[in-house]
């Protein structure tokens, strides 16, 4: 029994020593792997630059890590990585307004809010539900008698409080504020208090309470925490602040506040029902893409802009039927839409038109008219389709396009009409294929007494007149145009004043004219500028080539079709060619010279009538001249060599490539 006892005994050893002895090796297993890892890092660590094996990061690195904007899913995506893209000012510097009321066109249920940049970046904040909304400056606001404005007020019986509690506890992302506000929502209905999220310096942050200053927020304060169980602290209106409210109740929906104005609040529209929808501004136009609001302070002035960031294509879609009729040919709304697209590229990002206030181009006619979808039809959408990313070049360079309404029968040089330099794409030209009676601008006139003259040129700053207008005399005009370069106006009292450029000309005679291409009639003598009898003559032969519409002048050998077969011709002043039309075919255009006659002018001889054609500065397209071209089955290409010679159509991504 004893030995059996021992030998229990030792049994009972050995165990307690064979598992002492695995707990050792497993101990020794792991610290040998420790001292592996740390060999392995070690040598890892000696591989790499001592920067980036410190584990510190420098103040640079870490404000660049700040600036990375997450990646956005595919669902928040708006554009494409090679999209370019245009900023239209809506409404921005002087025109900036306190709020504007945006609305989804088609009835989709809310918008998606995006943190933007001035460099067309963009990052998903939020999906916010309403359909009618106004952004608007922070404060305290009232609506306007018509109920579709709010504006600023320090008054405390607005309709919507800019002052609120604001909980301290910081959320990351929409998820996390949503859950929050989820959870706070059936507390804030038992104290009768709105909550809503706020977007404060890339934190999201919930508020409650709406009030009209911050006395009545902090009375509230106590109430508020123990209600929630969470510190508070005011929430005051700053000027760089953004509050989306709903537009008919004035109901607080979202505060977004970047105190780097780098930074602005995007909206897009959501889709209806999985249709496309747009946003709908308060000037009752709609437009796709992002639209943008910032806080204005300059000058004195504190508000809020509002910017359309549109793809190139759909921005040249919403510009062309409102610069155009949508029913003109095709060939001309191709060449309208090269226009559009090359004036956009030649005035946007390092070029930008308006770069001062944050956008590259506005959206009226100091610029381009862009209104929207409201007239786009199918002939738009082929016209901009089938030219889809061709631009204007001369010498390898965008060119401005400029255009204008009407030319009248020719157009002027650019640095004729303002003080800019000459460019060989911006010339003077005649355009005897314009049709002068289907526009109202294609035959004009004003007829003024010299004392009522006298008042127009003073009023547009020429005050060394004091007597009653005596003289107008057209000193000359502009090269190979009928618009008057330069006039000197005389007062009966001998005083003289000469006036040079288009423009100018155009400004010192407001009123009296729609473009600087007129003649003038006083005592009962025509001034045309030329000081020579007018008559109807051929002045030259216009023909079609490759670079468009040419006119042909001097000893040169030309083919002109007749009823015995071709012949060959020299002057063109020899075809002595009577026609009442200045459009012979659609191959050949004859340029006549126009018997001016009194106008039918029924003022006293000493009036000065002023009789012209056309609209606009008269620099380099006609609209209506485009239209003209069109219908007599010219091509996109050719009607854009005619208006802009020495350029070629090429691929805007073919020239952003070569920068």
């Amino acid at each position: 029994m004893a030995n059996k006892k021992k030998k229990t005994g030792g049994v009972k050893t050995d165990r307690r020593v064979i598992i002492v002895r695995i707990v050792c090796i497993v101990l020794a297993l792991l610290m040998l792997g420790g001292v592996l890892a740390a060999a392995i890092m070690s040598a890892q660590a000696e591989e790499l630059p001592a920067e980036e094996t410190t584990g510190e990061t420098t103040e640079d690195t870490a404000e660049e890590t700040a600036e990375d904007p997450p990646e956005v899913s595919e669902e928040y995506k708006i554009f494409g990585e090679d999209d370019y893209l245009i900023r239209v000012g809506i409404s921005y510097g002087d025109s900036s307004r306190d709020s504007h009321r945006v609305r989804t066109h088609n009835g989709a249920s809310g918008f998606r809010l995006y943190k933007t940049t001035k460099d067309n970046s963009f990052e998903y904040l939020y999906t916010l539900e309403g359909a009618d909304v106004s952004v608007c400056e922070a404060g305290n606001l009232r609506r306007s008698s018509d109920e579709d404005y709010y504006y600023y007020s320090s008054q405390s019986n607005t309709a919507a409080g800019g002052y609120h509690l604001r909980l301290v506890n910081e959320y990351k992302n929409e998820a996390e504020a949503k859950q929050a506000l989820s959870a706070l929502s059936e507390k804030a209905e038992q104290l009768e208090i709105l909550v809503y999220p706020a977007y404060i310096n890339g934190k999201f942050y919930i508020n409650a309470g709406v009030y009209t200053s911050e006395d009545q927020a902090l009375s509230e304060k106590a109430a508020v925490e123990e209600a929630f169980g969470a510190e508070c602290v005011a929430a005051l209106p700053t000027d760089t602040m953004i509050t989306v409210i709903d537009h008919v109740s004035g109901t607080a929906l979202f505060d977004f506040d970047m105190t780097d104005l780098f930074y602005g609040l995007g909206l897009y529209c959501l889709d209806n029902n999985g249709k496309k929808d747009y946003i709908k501004t308060y000037k009752g136009y709609y437009y796709d893409g992002v639209m943008e609001f910032r806080r204005y302070n300059t000058s004195g002035k504190d508000a809020v802009s509002m910017i359309l960031i549109s793809e190139l294509e759909t921005y040249v879609t919403c510009v062309v039927p409102w610069e155009i009729y949508n029913s003109w040919p095709t060939e001309t709304m191709k060449a309208f839409s090269i226009c559009a697209r090359t004036f956009a590229i030649a005035n946007s990002h390092e070029k930008a038109k308006h770069g001062q206030y944050d956008c590259d181009v506005c959206d009226s006619s100091d610029c381009q008219v862009c209104k929207g979808f409201d007239r786009v039809n199918a002939n738009v959408i082929n016209g901009v389709e089938q030219t889809r990313g061709q631009i204007l070049l001369c010498d390898g360079e965008t060119v401005t396009t400029y255009y204008t309404d009407l030319g009248g029968g020719s157009m002027a040089a650019a640095h004729e009409v303002w003080n800019m330099a000459a460019e060989k794409y911006l010339v003077g030209q005649m355009t005897p294929w314009e049709d002068l009676t289907v526009n109202r601008y294609g035959n004009w006139q004003f007829t003024v007494s010299p004392t009522e003259l006298l008042k127009i040129v003073r009023n547009a700053g020429y005050t060394s007149l004091k007597g009653a207008i005596e003289d107008v005399k057209i000193n000359r005009l502009c090269e190979n145009s009928t618009y008057v370069y330069s006039i000197t106006i005389t007062d009966t009292y001998g005083t003289s004043v000469t006036v040079n450029r288009c423009r100018n000309v155009r400004l010192a005679l407001s009123g009296l004219m729609y473009a600087a291409n007129f003649v003038i009639l006083h005592n009962g003598k025509i001034d045309d500028g030329k000081n020579k009898e007018i008559k109807e003559t051929v002045s030259g032969l216009y023909v079609m080539t490759s670079d468009g519409i040419k006119m042909i002048n001097g000893e040169e050998r030309i083919n002109v079709q007749t009823g015995n077969g071709i012949k060959q011709k020299y002057l063109p002043e020899r075809l002595m060619i009577k026609t009442s039309s200045s459009l012979v075919s659609q191959t050949v255009l004859i340029s006549t010279g126009e018997v001016i006659g009194d106008g039918g002018s029924s003022g006293s001889s000493s009036d000065f009538t002023f009789i012209g054609h056309g609209n606009g500065h008269g620099v380099g397209a006609s609209q209506w001249g485009c239209k003209d071209l069109g219908l007599l089955g010219y091509g996109y290409d050719q009607i854009l060599y005619t208006y802009y010679p020495n350029t070629r159509v090429a691929m805007y991504e073919d020239y952003l490539g070569s920068d």
